[in-house]
């Protein structure tokens, strides 16, 4: 009696392992072309993995569009090329060493009403006729907060900006003019309008009857605040 032949059972076709994907059967049966049947589909599947592999190197060592940059697919299949542009709020700067990405800040240009100088950092609120002035939290027609300052300083009558949300930046000295403190801006610490000195912050929230709590921000740095401006609060 004949010993049994591996695998004769099987019509087989013959695999180099060169072409582009492994047949379903194997006809020689040599010891690697047996591996090969038995292991097509793990062979299969790496090949397809491999593939990928390629074309992503491929990508890599290609040049996209213009300010572009590479990642991944939404349905992560593959790498693609995607161009950055500017948005609603944001700002895309394209430079020779690199992209920036930035928040816009939302500014207003309001022409100064009140009597004297108007300086950066100081809370205004806007008048019946269109202007801004100091805004102060003890009485409701001058509680409602714009922003603050963001120009250095604006003389009476002139025009200036008004930021109304965003981060402002300021010497430690110019936010000790409109807080009353020394050393700039407490970290971490809100603000709010003051109800004694009109356009000046302050970290203590009024608690007089008759006065107004209203969050204007908080330091993020003794020289940066985060506006945030929130619903006046009667007393």
């Amino acid at each position: 009696m004949g010993s049994a032949t591996p695998y004769g059972k099987f019509p087989l076709e013959t695999w180099d392992g060169t072409t582009s994907s492994a047949p379903d059967v194997l006809t020689d049966k040599t010891p690697d072309t047996i591996f090969a049947a038995r292991y097509r589909a793990e062979i299969q599947a790496l090949e397809t993995v491999l593939i990928s592999y390629l074309d992503a190197l491929e990508k890599l060592n290609a040049y996209g569009p213009g300010d572009s940059v590479l990642g991944v697919k939404a349905d992560g299949t593959e790498l693609e090329y995607k161009v950055l542009v500017d948005g609603p709020g944001i700002i895309i700067t394209h430079t020779p060493t690199g992209i920036t990405i930035t928040a816009e800040v939302g500014t207003v240009t309001m022409q100064n009403d009140n009597a004297g100088t108007i300086v950066i950092g100081q809370a205004v609120y806007t008048k019946n006729n269109g202007n801004v002035d100091l805004a102060q939290a003890d009485a409701a027609g001058t509680v409602e907060v714009l922003g603050l300052v963001r120009d250095t300083s604006i003389a009476t009558g002139t025009s200036g900006e008004i930021q109304t949300d965003g981060t402002l930046t300021a010497t430690t000295g110019e936010w000790d003019n409109v807080t009353g403190e020394t050393g700039g801006l407490t970290p971490g610490a809100v603000y709010y309008l003051d109800p004694n000195t009109p356009g000046s912050l302050t970290q203590t929230a009024p608690t007089t009857t008759g006065d107004f709590v209203i969050r204007v921000g908080k330091a993020i740095a003794t020289t940066t605040m985060a506006i945030s401006i929130s619903q006046p609060i009667l007393l």
